[in-house]
């Protein structure tokens, strides 16, 4: 019952925000906004709005499943994992180990070929793109100035901003990260229909690059696009060519675009469990697949490094649960691609609810915790030696 009130609450906002919205022009990207939530019940985006996007379509060109090993049961979740599991309607979890799928379990009509929204998940996916860029010579390297390649970049400071710095959220933008606010930034970037002349009209290099960490979207939604101008590419390009390809994905993916055809940078690239593992098992091979080397090795342990802060690293977060320290992919509403190197092991996580932070140091969130705690309580007798 109390569902259904909040649910009906929601509905009602949106429709007098739509009505709202359809007298001011400048506000035209709430009525998309509107649409994909609140008619919904939703007061946020969600993993399934991919319906309401127009993408790019990222082709599984040269598929290979993974090698299964599913009946050995080496691992199931403890009670206390499915309850947080459940807690926070989880929908999709899959376990590689030693490059194996060893484990998966899918909920609410969800299934291994089921293509949600990764939302930030994505900022690490652009950021390796640019490291992939940076080896192929097309990037002189992390320290090459931004505005070589959108000159139209605004603000006192915005001659010194440096893709590093926008990797390292360290960008000193004029952004409040915000996924409630309706009439925020986020939201304007999120649903409106110019990302682009957004980012170059309304978001100016306020403060000097690379004094502060803030994390901001719009700081990868200016990395990607300086990508994009330095290789003459879209994201989905490289991405089909420089990852899907090679790591023989299984399914097709997508990415989202505005009404300019422009990619969403920061978030928004839609795949399943099975696949998203590949991109943690990539670099957890320290950049290898099959033996061609990807990423550089030596550059893979940034991935694994305090760069920016303790807890974040390239465009990628940091974490330590009962001394086993971990990399894992992020996105909102608990979307996790888990890298344990000590146990050569890969844990994806998909679900419509985040859950509360427990270790406020490191900020890492509950599920996450509980996930690595429960599998490596079960192998830490037999841990593999990967050499890291």
């Amino acid at each position: 019952m109390r569902k259904t009130i909040k649910r009906t609450i929601y509905v009602l906002f949106g429709l007098a925000l739509i009505l709202w919205a359809v007298s001011l022009s400048p506000m035209e990207y709430l009525i998309k906004g509107v649409r994909a939530t609140y008619l919904n019940g939703e007061n946020s985006a969600t993993i399934d709005d991919k319906d309401y996007f127009e993408t790019d379509l990222i082709y599984a060109q040269n598929p290979k499943p993974w090698v299964q090993n599913l009946d050995s049961v080496l691992w199931n979740p403890s009670e206390e994992t499915w309850n947080v599991l459940n807690d926070n309607r989880t929908v999709a979890v899959a376990i590689i180990r030693e490059e194996q799928l060893i484990y998966e379990w899918y909920a609410e009509g969800y299934s291994e070929t089921s293509r949600t929204n990764s939302f930030s998940m994505a900022k690490t996916i652009t950021a390796m793109l640019t490291q992939i860029a940076i080896e192929n010579g097309t990037l002189r390297g992390w320290d090459e100035k931004v505005i070589k390649y959108l000159p139209e970049l605004k603000g006192e400071f915005a001659d010194q901003l440096t893709f590093g710095d926008l990797s390292l959220m360290r960008g000193g933008l004029d952004w409040d990260e915000s996924y409630t606010h309706a009439f925020g930034i986020t939201a304007k970037a999120y649903y409106g229909e110019d990302v682009f002349g957004l980012m170059m009209g309304e978001v100016p290099i306020s403060e000097m690059p690379g004094e502060r960490y803030e994390y901001q979207s719009g700081a990868t939604q200016l990395l990607g696009m300086a990508l994009e101008k330095a290789t003459g590419k879209s994201l989905s390009e490289m991405a089909q060519k420089w990852l899907w390809t090679p790591l023989n994905a299984v399914d097709d993916a997508e990415w989202h675009v505005d009404g300019e055809r422009q990619i969403l940078c920061y978030c928004c690239f839609n795949s399943n469990a099975r696949d998203f593992a590949r991109l943690g098992q990539l670099l957890l091979n320290d950049g290898k697949w099959n033996g061609r080397s990807i990423i550089d090795s030596v550059a893979v342990r940034d991935y694994f490094t305090p760069l920016s802060t303790p807890f974040y690293s390239r465009s990628i977060w940091l974490g330590e649960t009962d001394g086993i320290s971990y990399s894992y992919f992020r996105g909102k509403n608990g979307q996790y691609i888990i890298m344990l190197p000590e146990f050569d092991a890969v844990l994806v996580r998909l679900g419509r609810d985040d859950s509360p932070i427990s270790n406020q140091e490191m900020r890492v969130p509950i599920v996450v915790e509980q996930m690595v705690r429960d599998y490596t309580q079960k192998f830490e007798e037999n841990p593999i030696d990967t050499g890291w």
